[in-house]
């Protein structure tokens, strides 16, 4: 019942019913909580998605506060998992991690998004250096969003450098596969003009604003 649950509610938010997704998302919780309970460890990473799933609900409907206390739940039942299993759940840390990082960004706690932004840039670089190419799409969000809020903490230099990896993976991605990862890309342009904005490197900021301008034509 809980995967039936769980599995409606990751279907419904990629349709869009997000009200509809969260009453379920929540039994799912309550489902997988007393299954994981009954039998300690044994269901702790159908609990962890579950979690998620309720946090991305959750944040798509702008209670992120809530999102946020479950994403947290998430991201330690993911470690916890890790812990005994390496490896085997390290793709749903990083999701998870991404999606946290992301839920602080938005109640303006930039200070404790960024550990969560640099742990979820390492965990997804670790995983693209084992199996190149298939994660390059998670690390190239994740260090956008690193990038994002190093800006916002006033580390220009830093955001810069974290920015131009994200917009060279973009770019390789754009030439395996174009169009799929344009309007990724774009927006890791605007982002990469801010630190250099700020760093007065206004003749580089320029050009990138432009490119990005186009490719959202």
């Amino acid at each position: 019942a809980g995967a039936a649950r769980a599995n409606l509610d990751a279907t419904r938010n990629r349709l869009g019913q997000h009200r509809d997704a969260q009453p379920g998302g929540e039994e799912a919780v309550e489902l997988y909580r007393a299954a994981e309970e009954a039998e300690p460890g044994r269901h702790r990473a159908d609990l962890a998605l579950a979690l998620a799933n309720l946090g991305a609900t959750l944040s798509r409907l702008g209670h992120h506060q809530n999102a946020h206390n479950v994403e947290v739940e998430a991201v330690e039942l993911y470690r916890a998992a890790e812990e005994t299993q390496p490896g085997r759940h390290r793709a749903h840390l990083a999701a998870a991690l991404v999606n946290l990082g992301l839920t602080l960004h938005r109640l303006g706690r930039e200070q404790d998004a960024y550990p969560v932004g640099v742990e979820a840039g390492e965990v997804y670089r670790a995983m693209n250096e084992a199996e190149p190419g298939r994660h390059r799409a998670g690390l190239a969000t994740a260090l956008a969003n690193l990038g994002l809020t190093l800006s916002l903490l006033g580390h220009y230099q830093d955001a810069h450098n974290v920015e131009v990896e994200a917009v060279d993976v973009y770019r390789a991605m754009e030439v395996t596969e174009p169009g799929r990862y344009r309007a990724r890309l774009a927006d890791a342009l605007v982002t990469l003009g801010r630190p250099l904005s700020a760093l007065g490197q206004h003749r580089d900021a320029q050009p990138v604003h432009m490119v990005a301008v186009g490719l959202h034509r």
